[in-house]
């Protein structure tokens, strides 16, 4: 297994001038950054933005709803967004209209899908035949989740019981939809609790269903399942969900009717609409014990897009909530399926361990909600740390090339140098340069998100790494205590010690005795250029 610790690696150089000041918009930046146009869809406005990798908007389109809470670029350069409308739903993801903005910004469709029985909410998936799979909540009265083997004592009368749903829809017109496929987490429910109930079941014995007492106490938490993500796989024609509360994910059969759906036989799978795959948290189902427990609130598991060809890899964002120590990190498993069939090996699915991971320890895309992750096409990892505002872009080899820290509330874009709350992104995605919808549009950017931008040119400059012996400068040891010591020629320059958010901490105006003391420095990660009238270079410092 692949592990990579966010702790050290080489480093970058901002974008030159007033880098002790900046606190939104672009932070980091070299080279190895992907070509390509990130989408941006901040929780609580109405706008979605386009950038680049300079921070400089490409296009922008404008809803009247906050986000409900996604939004995706279409093969033809359209805009398909959630939006959040009023309902009896209160939770967080609440969504409930789906819209379609062409390139310029025009509403082209509108589609309700919400009301006191059922919402859309947090995610969606356009499938290649132009078909929407969208998540929804279906709120099941007292008789008939009591119907189901709820036990009474687990159930809020006030708030009822949410049931998960998804629903395909076909667009038609300008402001309706054709409902063409329905999946019911409700019809896939078992109980031990009651042998005349038509789910009985013991629950250990049926992986392939959801157990409707779990947590086996008191839960009074309409939202039961919360699932916060939907994915889809075109060559197996499975749909993978993802359950924060019950820190699980699950692949389900789409090949099946809407009766089949509603079964256990059918599909191409021969099992109807129940559970094809289940990992992260046996305990849910009554197998294995909280050691065997691998996911922690997680958000946004998905097929990867690139380098999959075996439809065998998913990746997740772990947030890591419940997690000791907490931290957040992305990780990739290996399904090992067979033509989409799943291998159960004493009651449990593989894998035990992952394919790949990428750990934070030193709390830099750490977030405890929201959040995801995409693997680009020139391998590197795409994070969004959704609750402390940040997009970061690794490298294959765990190197830091582009990181951006949203600039934009739910009051607007904030100044350059500010640091206001409600900046939250669900989560965020890149489109490669090659991507078919930014064919034949004009890509000419803009202005920079934030207001009163920092004055500078936006330069990709090489990674420059911590100790290359090659280098006529270099810095040692690193990890370090107390000192860095220079390594060559330090004769002209004098050095700035910046925090990980680019705030200037100290600076000298020149290096003596080859040494600079760090000892006042609380423990972290620091950024220490070595600059003269003609240079500049710049080292990752790690202080223990």
């Amino acid at each position: 297994m692949r592990v990579y610790l966010l702790i050290c690696a080489a480093i970058f150089i901002l974008c030159k001038n007033g880098a002790s000041q900046r606190t939104v918009g672009v932070l980091e930046l070299n080279d190895a950054v992907s070509d390509g146009y990130t989408l941006i869809i901040p929780n609580s406005n109405t706008s979605t933005y386009l950038i680049d990798n300079c921070g400089r908007v490409i296009n922008e389109w404008v809803s009247q709803y906050t986000a409900g809470l996604m939004a995706y670029l279409l093969p033809d350069g359209r805009l398909l967004r959630a939006g959040r409308s009023a309902s009896q739903f209160g939770a967080g993801g609440s969504g409930g209209v789906m819209q379609i903005f062409s390139w310029e910004g025009e509403l082209e469709w509108s589609y309700f899908y919400s009301d006191d029985r059922v919402q859309q909410h947090h995610d969606m998936e356009v499938l290649p035949n132009g078909n929407i799979l969208m998540l929804a909540w279906v709120s099941l009265d007292e008789d008939e989740i009591l119907a189901l083997g709820r036990q009474e004592e687990y159930l809020d009368v006030d708030r009822g019981f949410w049931s998960e749903q998804v629903v395909e829809i076909r667009p038609v017109g300008t402001d309706d939809a054709e409902i063409v496929w329905i999946w019911n987490s409700h019809d896939h429910y078992v109980q031990d609790m009651d042998s005349l109930k038509n789910n009985y079941g013991i629950v250990e014995d049926h992986p392939e269903l959801l157990d409707i007492n779990y947590p086996y106490s008191e839960n009074l938490n309409g939202d039961w399942l919360h699932f916060n993500s939907i994915d889809y796989n075109t060559e197996l024609d499975q749909i993978l969900l993802g359950s924060r509360n019950h820190n699980e994910i699950y692949i389900i059969d789409h090949s099946t009717t809407t009766a089949e759906a509603a079964s256990h036989e059918g599909g191409r799978y021969g099992r109807g609409g129940d559970i094809l795959y289940r990992w992260g948290n046996p305990v849910v189902y009554k197998n294995g014990t909280t050691s065997d427990k691998k996911l922690y609130g997680q958000h946004d598991p998905h097929w990867l897009d690139a380098h999959n060809e075996e439809n065998n890899f998913i990746m997740i964002y772990n947030n890591g909530v419940g997690r000791n120590p907490f931290f957040s990190s992305v990780d990739v498993i290996d399904t090992g399926h067979e033509n989409g069939v799943y291998t159960l090996s004493g009651g449990q699915y593989g894998p035990e361990e992952l394919a790949w991971t990428i750990q934070d320890f030193n709390l830099e895309f750490s977030s405890p909600r929201i959040s995801g992750a995409q693997y680009l096409e020139n391998r590197s990892t795409l994070i969004c740390a959704g609750n402390i505002y940040k997009i970061l872009e690794l490298t294959e080899n765990g190197v830091p090339a582009w990181s951006y820290i949203n600039p934009v509330s739910n009051f607007g874009p904030i100044s350059q140098g500010e640091n206001r709350g409600g900046r939250d992104m669900f989560r965020t995605h890149k489109y490669d340069i090659d991507f078919s919808g930014l064919q034949d549009k004009d890509l000419t950017p803009g202005d920079k998100l934030e207001l009163n931008p920092t004055e500078m040119d936006c330069m990709i400059t090489d990674v420059v790494t911590i100790d290359n012996s090659q280098s006529e400068l270099s810095i040692f040891p690193n990890p370090t205590t107390d000192v860095i010591f220079t390594k060559g020629n330090t004769e002209g320059y004098k050095y700035e010690i910046y925090n990980s958010t680019g705030i200037r901490l100290t600076s000298a105006s020149r290096i003596t005795q080859g040494s600079i003391d760090i000892s006042e420095l609380d423990a972290g990660i620091y950024i220490l250029k070595l600059l003269n009238e003609y240079s500049q270079k710049s080292y990752k410092v790690i202080k223990l």
